[in-house]
């Protein structure tokens, strides 16, 4: 055993997925990574999570030449996404140090061969794949997902922040169609507000039910982007079956997910007070438990 969540061992395994997602914050670097890994680990996150794109293919046209300011000098913005992108072998090597922390680690794709790359290194180590809010309504991105999803038994997740009702009743359509039978157990929709850090008079948390009810899915989760840890405790309890948060050493760091990523302490408080939750949930009937006895026996006579 390498590290386990030693504050509150005992809450470290509940039903609720808790992602952390650590995007671009680590810029491209290794050790940061690796420092991710541990950091998700010790909090006692599931699974961590990282972005996987091919620049070339996933910039828009319009921006790959914008010149964006960097720690290392102006730069085009494709040669910046160059540069904070992992390449297969970095994605071994993470992959490795996560199965040694006894965290899973799995992906983002935005691009075709940024799903080719993932499916044909790494089905066997990863537990699902994410389609990005951005990449929704990329119905071929999202179609040869959903295949790998089924041809592999595996789950595949969908972010759905600033998407509109038919976009999203389209998604749904598509991914029944393709699952089939498989639909309930491994598609997973994460409701979503796509601000970086999201305002949290928007964050409707009451959408997690109402997926449920309206698509008749049984796995909804919340993608969080807002830098709050209460709302995003909440949505376990509105039923969250999956909960992401994005995840920095600092929020000091150079980068544009940084502030809406929760830091250390904020990453610890939401997984010890997730858990904490759902340990404290009960089955709603009432009873009297042992552990009153002598207090009744005290207080009564």
């Amino acid at each position: 055993m390498a590290f386990k969540n030693f504050w509150y061992p005992k809450y470290n395994e509940g039903h609720t997925i808790l992602i952390m997602e650590g995007g671009i914050n680590a810029a491209g670097d290794i050790d940061c990574a690796k420092r991710m890994i541990a950091l998700a680990a010790v909090c006692g996150f599931n699974v961590i999570k990282w972005q996987k794109r091919t620049p070339r293919l996933a910039v828009p046209e319009d921006q790959k030449n914008k010149i964006k300011e960097t720690p290392d000098g102006p730069m085009t913005y494709l040669e910046y996404k160059e540069i904070v992108e992992f390449s297969i072998n970095d994605c071994r090597i993470l992959l490795n140090y996560a199965k040694f922390m006894e965290i899973q680690m799995s992906f983002s794709v935005w691009d075709m061969e940024a799903l080719s790359d993932i499916t044909s290194n790494f089905t066997d180590d990863i537990p699902w794949i994410k389609i990005p809010s951005a990449k929704l309504t990329d119905t071929k991105l999202v179609s040869e997902t959903l295949n790998w999803a089924k041809q592999n038994s595996k789950q595949i997740l969908v972010s759905c922040g600033m998407s509109t009702d038919r976009e999203i009743d389209e998604l749904i359509q598509l991914s029944k169609q393709i699952l089939g039978s498989n639909f309930q157990d491994l598609f997973v929709i994460l409701t979503c507000h796509s601000a970086y850090p999201a305002d949290v008079h928007e964050l409707n948390l009451n959408q997690i039910n109402v997926f449920k009810e309206k698509y008749g899915i049984k796995y909804v989760g919340w993608s969080n982007h807002a830098t709050r840890i209460i709302p995003t405790i909440a949505s376990v309890y509105k039923g969250a079956t999956h909960v992401e948060v994005h995840g920095t050493l600092s929020r000091d760091m150079w980068g544009s997910d940084q502030l809406s990523s929760l830091e250390p302490a904020g990453l610890f408080n939401f997984t010890s007070g997730a858990r904490l939750l759902e340990f404290s949930e009960g089955d709603g009937v009432h009873k009297l438990y042992d552990s009153e006895l002598a207090s009744r026996s005290r207080l009564r006579g």
